[in-house]
């Protein structure tokens, strides 16, 4: 007891706070902790995230059924020990030197808990990150006949829930160029050739290189009203829980053949538009246009949450 009296806090406390927060903010999402120094995450008592405690040090691991091989090439991760790292789960202790990178572990969080919950509660989530895509396709092919009633429902105004999507154009500017030498990190890594694209379900598309002056994407949304009456974006471009949803853009390393090997995302939120622009921008076929400024203050990849000096909106 006195022990626990006497634990100081740690920088990371506020990280894990968030964390923590986030992971329960998903359906059916609990705490358990089944031993001492771990509050953990889970569903239906399916452990999806072990969460060191507040005034310990830093750490957390999660199943990574898709990017476990590109967490892994962090310097900081490492398979989970007693077995579990041969099923894909990946455990992370940054420096305590170092702010934790706590967008990159709700995106372990989110990719865990879709992988530990049951489908009911995983169907629940953004459409893009429910399942499969042969899943996926299959509300596409029920939309396709009520889309040929839109002529004569469109003099009536436009509705939140109907078929015609929204539109949001990303004007991408001051892009920080394809070589990138981090040297923050706890060990000095060169990227290079930078790629930046836009994220669709868990595939980034239209990449280009981060070389030009300026390069334009355009993501999509069904928006219909939550119980409350605010907007809820849909689609394979949508993500994050349903209060806090968003889109990714994403930087990578782009070989000579494969897939780029993506190293940091940028969260871009769309929680703050109303359905008087919504309805505007999808009556008049017009996108919703948002302009970023790309390279953050020490010249690289801006990443994470862009702050409000990069970030315009407008149609």
């Amino acid at each position: 007891m006195k022990r626990d009296m006497a634990r100081k806090s740690s920088p990371s406390d506020a990280a894990l706070k968030e964390l923590r927060s986030f992971g329960l903010a998903y359906p059916g999402a609990h705490t358990k902790s089944p031993w001492p120094g771990h509050l953990d995450l889970a569903v239906n008592d399916k452990t999806f995230a072990y969460l060191s405690i507040e005034g310990e040090p830093f750490g957390i691991s999660c199943k990574l059924p898709h990017s476990c091989a590109m967490a892994l090439n962090l310097p900081y991760t490492q398979p989970t020990p007693y077995g579990l790292g041969k099923s894909g789960w990946v455990s992370a202790t940054p420096p305590a030197s170092k702010p934790v990178p706590v967008d990159l572990f709700k995106a372990w969080i989110d990719e865990s808990y879709r992988a530990q919950a049951p489908k009911r509660l995983v169907k629940l989530l953004p459409a893009s990150e429910s399942g499969p895509p042969p899943a996926r396709t299959k509300p596409a092919a029920r939309r396709t006949a009520p889309a040929r009633k839109k002529p004569a429902a469109e003099p009536a105004g436009p509705s939140p829930s109907a078929e015609p999507l929204l539109r949001i154009e990303v004007v991408c500017r001051e892009l920080p160029g394809l070589r990138f030498p981090d040297t923050h990190g706890a060990q000095p890594t060169c990227y290079e050739p930078v790629y930046l694209g836009i994220q669709r379900g868990r595939e980034v598309i239209d990449e280009v290189p981060a070389s030009g002056k300026e390069a334009r994407f355009m993501a999509s949304f069904r928006v219909e009203r939550k119980r409350d009456g605010t907007p809820n974006f849909l689609g394979p471009y949508a993500q994050g829980p349903i209060d806090d949803r968003f889109f990714y853009l994403s930087w990578g390393v782009k070989p000579k053949t494969g897939p780029s090997q993506m190293f940091r995302r940028l969260k871009i939120r769309t929680g703050h538009l109303g359905w008087p622009d919504i309805e505007r921008s999808m009556a008049s076929g017009k996108p919703i246009r948002v302009t970023l400024r790309l390279t953050d203050a020490r010249g690289g990849p801006l990443c994470a949450t862009p702050p409000a000096s990069h970030v315009v909106w407008g149609r």
